[in-house]
């Protein structure tokens, strides 16, 4: 019942008008978005999806140590020592097991019991600073959003398209972006942009390019998975548009309520 875009990007290709929802939905739905291109993908491996569902199911436990090893690459030094003082022993041996298990990007790991430090080495290819970088979120996310677009798929029995890396721009050909992730229903389009970053605090952009896209209010949601429950319902009041951190099952709760909206015919502008 529905299409996707595999996981990982290799190429830009144009959709063609087939792919493009009809001209009478768009007026219909008054969103002023088209879809120039996306990415054909090729399927990656099982165990690189698995890696980053579970960095994604612990981020609370590792997304400083993650940003930490960030800041490695950017700063051109391979070798890392996490303090893990403090923690329970169950969370220790899971980042330790996580690290254990990123093979092809940490070498040479050790944890040092007296001290409590995970040493290590991060690897400077190409693939494995992209996949620390950010797009393990990426990847992670994508997944359980075609996970919760296919439930809800087969609970109304309605067809959805899911587009990875989507080229836009309004129906005039302007104001050009590329947005992580696009659910398109029906003539609709509903999008997510998913921030890995600690630093990011400029989300009047999204309200001004959600504006212009007429996808603001109810069809943009922003993943920040830095965000508390409490800055999240901050930024979704002033910029008017969801907003999902990544505790518990927030992001299965936002991208099922956009999209309940309007199933349920609770918002038809």
């Amino acid at each position: 019942m529905i299409k996707a875009s595999a996981l990982s990007v290799v190429k830009d290709v144009n959709i063609e008008n087939s792919m493009y929802p009809s001209l009478s939905c768009l007026l219909r739905n008054n969103q002023n978005m088209i879809i120039e291109s996306a990415k054909e993908c090729e399927e990656l491996p099982e165990v690189i999806v698995n890696l980053a569902l579970r960095l994604l199911d612990h981020d609370e436990l590792i997304k400083n140590i993650i940003n930490d090893i960030r800041v490695l690459y950017t700063s051109k030094k391979d070798e890392f020592h996490i303090d893990l003082s403090g923690r329970q022993k169950r969370d220790k041996d899971l980042i330790i097991n996580l690290f254990q298990d990123m093979y092809g990007i940490i070498s040479f790991l050790h944890y040092t019991q007296e001290n409590e430090i995970l040493n290590g080495k991060i690897a400077f290819t190409p693939k494995a600073q992209a996949f620390i970088t950010g797009q393990y979120l990426e990847i992670a996310v994508y997944r359980r959003t075609f996970e919760i677009i296919k439930r809800l798929s087969n609970k109304y029995n309605k067809k959805f398209k899911v587009y990875k890396n989507v080229r836009v721009a309004t129906r005039e050909g302007q104001m050009k972006n590329e947005f992580d992730l696009v659910i398109e229903f029906n003539g609709t389009f509903y999008v997510l942009e998913i921030k890995s970053g600690k630093n990011f605090r400029e989300f009047d952009k999204y309200m001004n390019i959600g504006q212009e896209y007429k996808i603001v209010p109810n069809r943009f949601l922003l993943v920040d998975n830095y965000l508390t429950d409490e800055q999240a319902v901050s930024v979704e009041y002033f910029c008017d548009y969801y907003v999902s951190n990544l505790i518990g099952d927030s992001l299965e709760k936002k991208v099922t309520l956009m999209i309940e909206n309007d199933l349920n015919g609770g918002y038809q502008k």
